[in-house]
């Protein structure tokens, strides 16, 4: 799945769905590093090897279903984005620098290094992210028109509320109802608020506070600390490092690596 924003916008997706049977070892594995955007090797001591993929894509995220004939070994560099996974037949044993985990059958987690996996604010984001794209590509009866009440209720002391909550809970896993909720309207009031005074969705906002507090973190960061970009970037929700330095140098001119250097 990709990108930062994670509000619904009304919008209809279109979903494309390919499947594929392969059944070449070295074909899997050309494959494998397509569709997941990074290298890796597969090995195996079963010589029949079979894979077959469904892919369903809904543009911000995909829904994938594979099924493999023997028992591999993957060596995997580190993926450039969130996997939500759940084993169904079989078992996974992954290892990732020291930490060591143990998947048995049915059981739900998270493919991605440890320190994406264990940033709450990614998590956060991507489950956010999921869940929008997901009502504004389906059918539903969640997403309606602004009321009546809502457009006069959109006015600058929500705004003003709406932002002072932004601005003070920037650093916790908040979504759209917890600001609309804080600034005493609905959601399509406060959403309407942003947009008519600000231009932007109340998620955009906070992604802005957000990329502020990461600016201000690579400022006070010492020499020697061991800080890195990357760690500043999930800290603050984040989830892809160079999506993060596109965004930190329109808004810095200069890129979060340089000012991390020069503190």
């Amino acid at each position: 799945m990709a990108g930062e924003d994670a509000e619904a916008r009304v919008v209809l997706a279109k979903l494309i769905t390919a499947e594929y049977e392969i059944s070449h070892a070295d074909a899997i594995e050309q494959f494998l590093v397509e569709a997941y955007g990074t290298s890796m090797r597969i090995f195996g001591d079963d010589d029949r090897h079979l894979l077959r993929h469904r892919r369903t894509d809904a543009s911000a995220f995909a829904v994938e279903t594979a099924y493999q004939s023997a028992d591999l070994e993957f060596e995997v560099e580190p993926l450039q984005t969130l996997v939500v996974t759940r084993t169904s037949t079989s078992r996974l044993e992954r290892a990732s620098g020291d930490a060591h985990q143990r998947y048995d059958t049915g059981e739900i987690f998270i493919m991605s290094d440890p320190e994406t996996a264990a940033a709450p604010l990614v998590v956060a984001s991507a489950t956010q992210l999921l869940a929008a794209v997901t009502l504004a590509t389906f059918p539903n009866t969640a997403l309606t028109d602004p009321t009546i009440e809502d457009r006069h209720d959109a006015h600058p002391a929500t705004l003003r509320r709406a932002m002072t909550f932004i601005e003070e809970n920037a650093h916790r896993d908040i979504a759209v109802i917890d600001i609309a909720a804080a600034a005493f309207v609905t959601v399509r009031a406060v959403q309407l608020a942003f947009q008519r005074h600000l231009g932007v969705t109340p998620l955009e906002y906070m992604r802005r506070v957000r990329l502020d507090h990461a600016h201000q973190d690579l400022k006070r960061a010492s020499p020697g600390e061991g800080l890195t970009v990357t760690a500043v970037a999930y800290r603050w929700g984040f989830r892809s490092s160079s999506r993060f330095a596109a965004a930190y140098r329109a808004a810095y001119g200069v890129s979060p690596s340089r000012t991390l250097r020069q503190g």
